[in-house]
């Protein structure tokens, strides 16, 4: 998408937010910067937090990351270990589809890419689990691509304060990709996105928040499109019905399993969870086949194990 395509008053907006929001972020990113990903561009070290980090709180991950970068420093060294050894590691983070991912992408960086990440967009996308965000955040947090990484913290950003195009995820990441080559040559953002990136996602995990922002404390509220209109609020539109309860639901069973199978080999009939058996046999049987699927644990002889 070219900047005139994008909406030149999309576009005007975003220029006109760039300096006061850059000098907000110069002093508030202060304690964000003590989270261990964000004091590198390492490539391998951004895309391994980047997967660590989907739909999990940042200072749960701030606990694993370390232990995951020191055993795995390369695509290399966790290609050639075994997916299982990941999966210990990352127990108790949940989403372990994420690890499988990441495990497969060492392996296909080693075969296809001389054991390094690639640099290009379609290049990361290519990689096993990785989508939109996640190849945008490794081209603008690693390589200071001019590319718009669109998380739910950006997205809420851009759609309230500069009203970019919410209407399709396509046209909002075509939008924020304009917006992320244009506003390093008006600002003091750099050559390109990371800056302006991470700028957008601190603003809007602290002040710009989802419910009760603080508007008092931001530094582009002047500018804001939703703060000065009538409308609903745009970042409100996606969210329906209520969070889902953790205790007792599948999440919780195969976090259960996982977490039994990572002390060692588990028969589905030892599982418990809270101190006891597991009930629902049926229900058991799915979220472990859902697991086997995943390639998450595997089953020998009706004993379930790493892989």
């Amino acid at each position: 998408m070219t900047l005139a395509q994008a909406g030149s008053d999309v576009l005007a907006r975003a220029a006109s937010v760039a300096p006061p929001l850059a000098e907000w972020w110069s002093h508030a990113r202060v304690a964000r910067d003590t989270l261990p990903w964000r004091s590198t561009r390492e490539p391998w070290q951004v895309l391994i937090s980047e997967l660590m980090l989907v739909q999990t709180q940042a200072n749960r991950v701030a606990e694993r990351y370390p232990a995951v970068v020191d055993r795995f420093p390369t695509p290399g060294s966790l290609a050639a270990a075994s997916v299982g050894e990941l999966i210990a590691l990352w127990a108790g983070l949940g989403y372990y589809r994420r690890a499988v991912s990441l495990h497969a992408c060492a392996k296909r960086m080693v075969e296809a890419h001389e054991g390094s990440v690639p640099t290009t967009l379609a290049e990361l996308i290519a990689l096993p689990g990785l989508g939109a965000y996640t190849a945008r955040a490794v081209l603008a947090f690693a390589f200071d691509e001019p590319v718009g990484p669109v998380d739910t913290n950006i997205r809420r950003v851009l759609l309230r304060a500069v009203g970019a195009n919410g209407s399709s995820a396509v046209r909002l990441q075509n939008e924020a990709d304009a917006i992320a080559r244009m506003v390093p040559s008006t600002d003091r953002f750099g050559r390109g996105g990371r800056a302006w990136s991470l700028a957008l996602m601190d603003l809007g995990s602290t002040v710009c928040v989802a419910r009760a922002p603080r508007c008092e404390e931001c530094p582009i509220a002047s500018a804001c499109v939703w703060r000065s209109g009538s409308a609903p609020d745009p970042a409100q539109a996606r969210r329906t019905g209520q969070t889902a309860r953790y205790v007792g639901s599948d999440r919780e069973i195969r976090g259960t399993i996982v977490r039994s199978v990572c002390a060692g080999p588990t028969k589905i009939t030892s599982l418990k969870l809270h101190g006891r058996i597991l009930g629902n046999p049926d229900r058991v049987q799915r979220i472990v086949e859902d697991l086997l699927a995943d390639g998450v644990i595997v089953e020998r002889n009706g004993v379930l194990a790493l892989p």
